[in-house]
């Protein structure tokens, strides 16, 4: 027979701060009453739910009590819907485009209106004012642009309504607004993380390409300089006089002319004008060098630093998801220390096999699920059994904690971990032998000869 007021303590512990929101883990199993607790020691031990609220956000966002709708808008199978939500809408502006004459677009782009705005609702009750437009949420700068784009949608829709027969520079913005509609469609790149990574790649890359073209902006002034001084006011009576002061006349046309030979080399525009290049060989040698740095050489430079920023900015982004998973894995060591300390444990600070089973790994469920770790119940039963590396079926906080945050780290499958069990097992025994054959060794040497 079980203690009962030892089990009405441990419950009482497992009980702190109760949370009523509904996860799949808090199924993992009922919550006995005392009097069942009290009446056996398997009844005591009968899968108990989840009872601590575990939250493993970063320590400066404002965290907020999640419910069953923010479960639901979190889920991969809501995101998965929005995403196909917004495909759906990018093709039924585009149709709405090419095919005018069909009457039922707007009802269609109302349909999509409300769809958004439904889910933007929803997250706005979720997270309430203080979280949704808080500097501290990681998601504020899409909670803004969705806001935007909804917002456009209504304004819109009220347009249609107040003035459908409007004309001038009223429908001009009617026009506008309506045509702003397809940035619904960058909000797919929040949804596809390849996608994500490329657009913020690019974004980073026009940082960039902003002083390539002060660069080349610099060098098509300094040269149309050079070109309207030398070429651009030849004398009437020149019989390339109207061909060059047609391209090089003033400042303006002499880099717009250099621009377009830049982006589009075109050298035998200037060989069809009989003896232009052999009457002037430093034009030819101009136009040619230009060609050559201009031309080649700006848009090597352009793809190479595009490339480079891409490139640096995977890597930093491959080094914040390292430092975040480490942050995981440290959150996860916590909980798990906190976790360990609710146990009745002995005097070597260990608890049983048992009550790690049935009262911590729901604790540990909840932990993963937030987390968003891969798990199964039977996973979360063969770790238990690897925990108890000393074989004496007692689990202390090192081995504990060791466990939940190896298996977090994908150390999968689970056989990896029976191989480190099994090997402490070994050196656990090895130990036990050596002190047993030392023993035997002094025995030996103390014997009377």
């Amino acid at each position: 027979m079980a203690d009962a007021g030892g089990f009405a303590e441990r419950r009482r512990k497992l009980s702190i701060h109760s949370n009523k929101v509904a996860t799949t883990s808090a199924d993992y199993a009922p919550l006995p009453s005392e009097e069942e607790g009290a009446a056996d020691t398997a009844e005591e031990h009968e899968r108990l739910p989840p009872r601590l609220v575990v939250h493993l956000s970063a320590e400066n966002e404002i965290e907020y009590p999640e419910t069953p709708v923010d479960h639901v808008l979190k889920s991969n199978s809501f995101q998965a819907l929005m995403a196909g939500m917004i495909m759906m809408n990018a093709v039924v502006i585009g149709l709405e485009t090419d095919v005018e004459s069909f009457k039922y677009w707007d009802l269609i782009e109302n349909l999509f209106l409300v769809i958004f705005a439904t889910e933007l609702g929803l997250k706005y009750y979720c997270q309430g004012y203080k979280h949704f437009f808080s500097l501290g949420n990681p998601d504020i700068g899409w909670n803004l642009f969705d806001l935007v784009v909804v917002g456009l949608g209504v304004l819109d829709l009220f347009m249609s309504l107040l003035l459908s027969t409007s004309s001038g520079s009223t429908a001009t913005l009617f026009r506008i607004i309506r045509l702003l509609r397809i940035m619904r469609l960058f909000r797919i790149v929040k949804f596809l993380k390849q996608l994500y990574l490329l657009a913020f790649g690019f974004v980073e890359a026009i940082q960039a390409m902003f002083w390539v073209t002060i660069l080349m902006t610099v060098v098509l002034y300094v040269c149309s300089i050079v070109m309207v001084r030398t070429i651009g006011r030849l004398p009437p009576e020149d019989p390339h006089a109207e061909f060059l002061h047609a391209n090089f006349a003033n400042i303006g046309t002499s880099m717009l002319t250099l621009f377009v030979l830049m982006s589009s080399p075109n050298l035998p525009l200037y060989i069809e004008q009989d003896g232009l290049l052999w009457a002037r060989p430093c034009l030819l040698l101009f136009l040619v060098a230009f060609i050559i740095i201009g031309s080649f050489g700006m848009i090597a430079l352009l793809t190479g630093v595009i490339s480079e920023s891409m490139f640096e900015k995977n890597q930093i982004r491959a080094e914040e998801s390292r430092k975040e998973q480490d942050d995981l894995l440290r959150k996860l060591g916590s909980k798990a220390d906190e976790i360990h300390g609710m146990l009745d444990v002995n005097e070597d600070g260990e608890a049983t096999k048992e009550d790690i089973a049935y009262f911590a790994m729901p604790l540990v469920a909840r932990l993963y699920e937030e987390a968003m770790v891969d798990f199964s119940e039977h996973q979360l039963e063969q770790l238990v059994e690897v925990m108890d590396t000393g074989g004496d079926g007692r689990i202390n906080s090192d081995e504990f904690k060791r466990c939940i945050t190896t298996y977090a780290a994908g150390v999968k499958p689970l056989s990896i971990q029976e191989v480190h069990y099994n090997t402490a097992v070994c050196i656990n025994k090895l130990s036990e032998l050596s002190v047993q054959v030392a023993g035997l060794a002094d025995a030996i040497a103390g014997a009377p000869p």
